[in-house]
């Protein structure tokens, strides 16, 4: 079963107790969130999926709320191996998840959101300290038990502000800039799932922007919404399918594995380490073609695959909050045993570390 270090939250708002990517949301599982355990991709904090740029390498990061660093290696080296690409900003506090993106269209921006006030907290351009940075940016936006979910929901390459609601099922997506709900235009609020859904938004038809999907836990059903901005009920395109673990607690890790310019469902099961990936389009997992199990990390590992190389799709890797490690494995779909030039990269320095991986630079 996957679990994430105390207050941790894969790349990517969780349920009691769920989520993590990159072991998520300290503290921050709200309920209807992930089941115990689980985490999106890049290990968010519950629910929460920053959308990586498409083939922009990602760069292994950690948040330590307990200090309130966030820590880069830009070259995805060891401490001290890169030190002129390696940087380390003080921003955030305990509880909050870390969820960077280009949210003003004009870089990347380290930002998070803060379960404890609903405000989301957006940091100048650059890597100064939050006090030491100019245009930083912080506002209200969410309600107790919302879930973070930015995503490029536009397809323009600018992060939005969303939130998933589990009590409704809504999905508020709020207009590009970075005002508060109430004064920006463009917002959007569109259903699609309900409590104890997972939300998991990416881009899983190559449309090069996010789509808003959900895990459906109870039923083992994938909900992926057509591209356009209404209901689900009124929707053109949705998609359905039925994949998932016999253990609740697995979790899921969809990713662009393939480099089709699109994701692929995936689970990952810490008992055994092993990451399943569904094979191409929306057919049932007994029914798909080309499904994978591959054998990578273990108990208490945390899932964050991402384009750590350049290549256009992502790597299986997992981050170990014991060793402050990350694994991630050689190209192909080999076992970790059995696959050439894996890479164990020493980054973090506390079990209780949350990995944020990225492509950051800005």
């Amino acid at each position: 079963m996957a679990h994430f270090p105390p207050g941790a939250y894969p790349p990517g708002a969780f349920p009691p107790g769920g989520f993590p990517p990159g072991g998520f949301p300290p503290g921050g599982f709200p309920p209807g969130g992930f089941p115990p355990g689980a985490y999106p991709p890049g290990a968010y904090p519950p629910g929460a999926y920053p959308q990586h740029p498409p083939v922009k390498r990602a760069q292994i990061a950690y948040f330590d709320d307990t200090k309130s660093e966030w820590w880069v290696s830009g070259d995805n080296k060891s401490f001290g191996e890169a030190p002129t690409r390696q940087f380390t900003v003080s921003i955030g506090k305990k509880g909050d998840i870390p969820l960077p993106g280009n949210y003003a269209g004009d870089g990347i921006r380290l930002a998070f959101y803060r379960p404890s006030d609903n405000t989301w907290h957006v940091k100048g351009l650059g890597t100064a300290d939050w006090d030491n940075s100019a245009g930083n940016v912080t506002f209200k936006f969410g309600q107790k038990d919302d879930i973070p979910v930015p995503g490029d929901y536009a397809g323009d390459g600018i992060t939005r502000f969303a939130l998933f609601r589990p009590a409704e099922g809504n999905w508020y997506i709020k207009g590009p800039g970075l005002n508060d709900w109430e004064k920006s235009q463009g917002n959007y609020v569109i259903q699609t799932g309900g409590k104890g859904d997972i939300p998991l938004p990416a881009d899983y038809v190559g449309a090069r922007k996010t789509q808003v999907a959900v895990y459906r836990p109870s039923s083992k059903q994938w909900f992926i919404k057509g591209p356009d901005n209404f209901n689900w009920n009124t929707s053109q395109g949705n998609q359905e399918f039925k994949f998932g673990p016999k253990d609740p607690k697995d979790v899921p890790v969809p990713a662009d594995y393939f480099g089709e310019g699109k994701v692929r469902a995936a689970f990952y099961d810490d008992d055994k380490g092993v990451f399943t990936i569904k094979g191409a389009g929306f057919a049932n997992y007994d029914d798909s073609q080309g499904n994978l199990a591959i054998q990578t990390g273990g108990k208490g590992d945390i899932p964050v695959p991402a384009d750590y190389f350049g290549e256009g799709k992502a790597r299986i890797a997992v981050y170990r909050p014991s060793q402050q490690t990350w694994y991630i494995k050689g190209p192909g779909f080999a076992d970790w045993n059995g696959s050439p030039n894996n890479a164990s990269i020493k980054w973090g320095k506390s079990a209780t570390d949350k990995p944020v991986p990225y492509a950051y630079f800005f």
